[in-house]
């Protein structure tokens, strides 16, 4: 069954579902760990993020406002995003605590099942069936295989920089320290 996250809270708290697949952050955003008793923290899903701008617009527009985007775009949103994203799991385990859920670890066995190339490229294909339908559908001419390969490629790639990433904690207010002092 596939639904909205805005609706998973009131479906598991009514009984109409016995559980859900999320990531931390719409447990947060939507407050998915009141209405749930325990919790399989799963690591393995993984977002490629990023926006595109029509350059047109993007050079039609004032010289201070692309000075704005020049800035905060690019490495800085990467970094940026990445820190939130990793001190989230940091904040939405305490909310669980304080909620009584209890936040189990896979086994070794549990988590080789989970990531067997026999289900995740399934999902994997999937993602790249509907990214070309979004695509279509906006009349967007782009390769939705490219993008994913390439987004597969980059993840690849900071793979083993970012390995240890959740061996300290940290908060996100910590990135104000490297956002004061960011050059980019």
């Amino acid at each position: 069954l596939s639904m909205p996250t805005s609706d998973v809270y009131e479906a598991a708290e009514k009984g109409v579902i016995d559980g859900f697949t999320n990531d931390w952050h719409n447990i947060d955003c939507f407050k998915l760990y009141q209405p749930i008793d325990y919790c399989l923290d799963l690591p393995i899903s993984y977002s490629a993020c990023f926006v595109l701008m029509n350059k047109e617009v993007y050079e039609g527009m004032p010289d201070d406002l692309k000075a704005i985007i020049d800035k905060y775009a690019g490495q800085y949103a990467s970094d940026m995003a990445a820190y939130w994203w990793d001190s989230c799991n940091y904040w939405v385990a305490d909310e669980m605590e304080e909620n009584g859920v209890e936040v189990y670890k896979p086994s070794d066995e549990l988590l080789a099942a989970a990531t067997d190339p026999a289900i995740v490229e399934p999902i994997h294909q999937w993602y790249v069936n509907y990214l070309a339908d979004c695509f279509k559908q906006k009349g967007i001419d782009a390769d939705a295989q490219a993008i994913y390969d390439k987004c597969v490629e980059l993840t690849e790639a900071q793979a083993e920089k970012h390995a240890d990433d959740w061996a300290e904690e940290f908060n996100y207010a910590d990135w104000n320290a490297v956002a004061d002092g960011y050059e980019g």
